[in-house]
């Protein structure tokens, strides 16, 4: 039993960003001089505040990919490559709004999203923890629905059928 399915990828890590600081030098009346330097300065505050933007950590190489689980792999075809993810690797494992997160000790977190994330979670808990990890980890009960109260005849008799009978 596998899965094979097309779901959104995404990593999560922070990035090394370098950006170049200019220096002005300005000839003129003083106040020429002075609006250059602050344009200069507001010019390398704006680009020093975007490289931090774009280093801090945030989910990257987002994509639609072919992802294949088997009870000890997921496998993602990422960016023109097989990238292979050791179930046994897996420190932790839970849901987002988005889909299902798998943490590593030695590895970027991984993001699987899609209509079929759900399925990568029943297979992967399966296959991690066995059929006893489904009824316990998600438990799935029918409750009985409570029976319709007794009407009296005059409160049968004031409602109205229901269409259709």
């Amino acid at each position: 039993m596998n899965l094979d399915a097309r779901l959104h990828f995404a990593r999560h890590y922070g990035s090394m960003v370098t950006y170049n600081q200019t220096s002005a030098v300005a000839f003129g009346s003083a106040g020429f001089v002075a609006g250059a330097l602050v344009a200069n300065a507001i010019s390398n505050s704006s680009a020093r505040s975007r490289a931090k933007r774009l280093a801090r950590p945030q989910w990257r190489e987002q994509q639609l990919t072919r992802v294949v689980l088997t009870p000890t792999r997921t496998w993602c075809y990422a960016s023109g490559q097989w990238l292979s993810f050791d179930h046994a690797a897996v420190m932790e494992y839970h849901l987002d709004h988005q889909g299902v997160v798998l943490n590593f000790a030695n590895s970027e977190p991984l993001r699987l999203s899609g209509p079929a994330a759900w399925a990568h979670a029943v297979l992967f808990a399966y296959f991690r923890f066995g059929a006893q990890a489904l009824a316990t980890a998600m438990p799935i009960r029918a409750t009985p629905t409570p029976a319709p109260a007794a009407q009296s005849p005059a409160t049968a008799a004031a409602t109205p059928p229901a269409a259709g009978r």
